[in-house]
């Protein structure tokens, strides 16, 4: 019998009466003393620990032995309740039918110590309630279990499979939430239902519950009065003057984004052309020898990811006599999961000089954590790596982008190098969107801004670097906070859009959502945190205005750019005319529908073997209908997780993979 079936969880109303048996709680502590050092279990701690078998024959017992020997009409009522009445057929079977006085289970009995401890308990007990009322307030606690399993039954396969588990295992838990509404408006409004301890009483769960579907309704509240309700009901009742300012407000807003963008797709093409330059000389022999990739990794939702992942990443081609390792930072997971990803490392082919390894961080609870962690076993080793790449488990490097990386890092004499991801699982319509970003954003905002910043993944630094910044477990986007930081202390950050690596697309809307939800707001508290560096005097003027530029000025631009359509509506319906020419409103408008031209320069750029296999003319043309739309979505989720930071509903969410 494993020690997982050993371990139940009982009522309040059992616990009430099952907790002050020291007999019963000596016997089982032994039982699990003895299978703790059998199996090699870990615990936090002990707990009431009794056969599950035997637990409802046990519990039937006491009652019997407390409230009076009863007939056989209680356990007919039992089968009209559907209660399962099934003997016992273990070896440390109990009867059923066990007088007043005689042993609760033959452990018992031949411990005669305990039996006398438990007579002397009963016998100084002044009143004993009747098996009745016993039955009557177990059959309450269980409508009220039944009640939040109804309401748990509701939720989706994707929200159970978030929500808070603990692993006895490893007395671990991992922090995950799952936003209980379906639907894609209400969705990105909801908020945690918290299930982590289904044994506490079920009406303070209830009460939580309740607590949390009001975040939802008042995130939905917070979003339409700030984006809708505040700017049409200020403008409608104002001054034409009034309402012209705050159109063009508004408009210049969008006006600078859309200039913005131009200029990054002008400096774009500036980085690419030095990247294929760099990258078509020979391979220098002073690269660094010693390259170790960080592989993040949380178990229970990415161990069928490893192996793909894994395989990709000891084929990648190395400078001459060079050592690569990969280490695998994960945060523990069940023994099965343990003993898999073992096995998968057991069994990928052998390359030489590449060395593939794990490391349980059993206390750790989110990526960060798992890079810390790292890190510190790292530094116990006698040879230090000097480069160190950061992956998610998902993520596939292509073969030479740790040769380009290197030759970057050495070329430009930089700290960290943030590579470009690509898309090339899942939705075609994310694919896209992820070729505007690291195909035309990134690179052009590096030559633009001056600088890079690491994105999370495929990440480059050197250790040195990376051992001093490591990562702040209290941010949302601890990786862009990290990149801020390391800009702070003086390190240089770039980018090279030829450093490629692949991963999949979130599997569905709600798992997008939640991620774009925890983006959105792990940038926001970066805003907030590093407002100082706008009038940092080392910096020069130019970083400074960048810096206030992607970081704060973003944060603005949600609710100023909010104020056109107002603007636009109450001007028209005052004046029966529209508040400037169709010609502007459409250049205005433009950043809408810039991406699905970015994404077909970064094809161009970048040749279709690194892109989506399955981006075509058909996607590219699917793409441009809905890019309206999802970046109005986008502005929605900002705004969403401005008032999610406000109330403090900053736990990191697991971004779901598919199987």
């Amino acid at each position: 019998m494993s020690l997982h079936e050993y371990e139940i969880t009982f009522e309040k109303a059992q616990l009430d009466t099952m907790s002050w048996l020291p007999g019963v709680v000596t016997q089982t502590q032994k039982d699990f003393d003895e299978l703790k050092t059998h199996e090699g279990e870990r615990l936090e701690e002990p707990k009431l620990l009794i056969p599950n078998e035997e637990a409802r024959g046990l519990t039937k017992s006491l009652g019997k032995l407390l409230y009076g020997n009863t007939n056989d009409g209680d356990d007919e009522k039992d089968a009209e309740a559907g209660e399962d009445t099934e003997e016992p057929s273990s070896e440390d079977e109990v009867d059923t039918e066990v007088p007043t006085g005689e042993v609760l289970t033959k452990k018992i009995q031949e411990d005669q110590a305990q039996d006398d401890a438990l007579q002397e308990l009963l016998n100084g007990m002044d009143e004993v309630p009747t098996g009745e009322v016993s039955t009557k307030k177990i059959q309450e606690d269980q409508a009220q279990d039944d009640a939040l399993q109804e309401l748990l039954n509701g939720m989706d396969e994707d929200d159970l499979d978030d929500v808070e588990k603990q692993d006895p295992a490893h007395g671990v838990e991992h922090a995950t939430e799952a936003d209980p509404a379906d639907g894609a408006f209400i969705l990105f409004c909801s908020q945690t239902v918290e299930t982590s301890d289904l044994s506490d009483d079920s009406a303070n769960s209830g009460a939580e519950i309740l607590s949390q579907s009001s975040h939802m309704k008042m995130q939905f509240v917070y979003l339409v009065m700030m984006l809708f309700v505040m700017p049409f009901a200020a403008l409608f009742f104002a001054p034409l003057s009034v309402i012209s300012a705050v159109f063009w407000v508004g408009y210049a807003s969008m006006l600078i984004i859309t200039v913005t963008l131009l200029l990054e797709l002008a400096s774009s093409v500036i980085s690419w052309r030095e990247a294929r330059r760099l990258h078509a000389q020979p391979v220098s022999p002073d690269l660094s020898k010693n390259v170790m990739a960080i592989v993040s990794a949380y178990l229970p939702n990415e161990i069928d990811i490893l192996q793909d992942t894994l395989n990709a990443m000891i084929r990648c081609k190395l400078p001459n006599a060079s050592r690569f390792v990969v280490l695998i930072s994960h945060n523990g997971g069940s023994e099965e999961q343990v003993e898999r990803l073992r096995q998968i490392i057991q069994d990928l082919p052998q390359y030489p000089n590449v060395t593939v390894m794990e490391k349980d961080n059993l206390d750790s609870r989110s990526k960060a954590e798992n890079v810390n962690g790292a890190l510190d076993f790292i530094k116990e080793w006698a040879v230090i790596p000097e480069i160190v790449v950061l992956y998610d488990a998902d993520h596939q490097p292509e073969e030479r982008a740790v040769i380009h990386a290197l030759q970057t890092l050495e070329a430009k004499n930089a700290d960290v190098l943030q590579g470009r991801c690509i898309i090339n699982r899942g939705t075609t319509i994310i694919a896209a969107e992820f070729d505007t970003i690291y195909g035309i954003n990134h690179p052009g905002g590096a030559v633009l801004h001056g600088f890079a910043f690491f994105g999370g993944t495929n990440g480059f630094w050197r250790f040195e670097t990376l051992d001093k910044i490591r990562m702040d477990t209290s941010m949302l986007t601890e990786d862009v906070d990290s990149a801020f930081r390391a800009l702070e202390e003086g390190h240089k950050v770039v980018y090279d859009p030829m450093v490629v690596s692949f991963e999949e697309a979130p599997p569905g809307l709600n798992a997008l959502i939640k991620q774009r939800l925890r983006w959105t707001q792990g940038w926001s508290q970066v805003a907030v945190r590093h407002l100082p560096l706008i009038w940092k005097r080392d910096f020069s003027l130019r970083r400074k205005v960048m810096i206030f530029f992607l970081l704060h000025y973003r944060e603005v631009y949600f609710y100023l750019s909010s104020l056109t359509l107002p603007g636009v509506f109450c001007y028209a319906y005052r004046e029966k005319e529209i508040i400037t020419s169709y010609f502007m409103l459409v250049i205005g408008v433009a950043p809408l529908m810039l991406p699905v031209t970015f994404s077909l320069i970064t094809r161009l750029q970048a040749g279709s073997d690194l892109c989506h296999p399955d981006l075509g003319a058909k996607q590219y043309i699917k793409y441009m209908l809905i890019s309206p739309v999802y970046e109005v979505l986008k502005v929605l989720i900002a705004v969403l997780g401005h008032y999610r930071n406000l109330t403090g509903l900053t736990k990191w969410e697991i971004t779901s993979r598919n199987k």
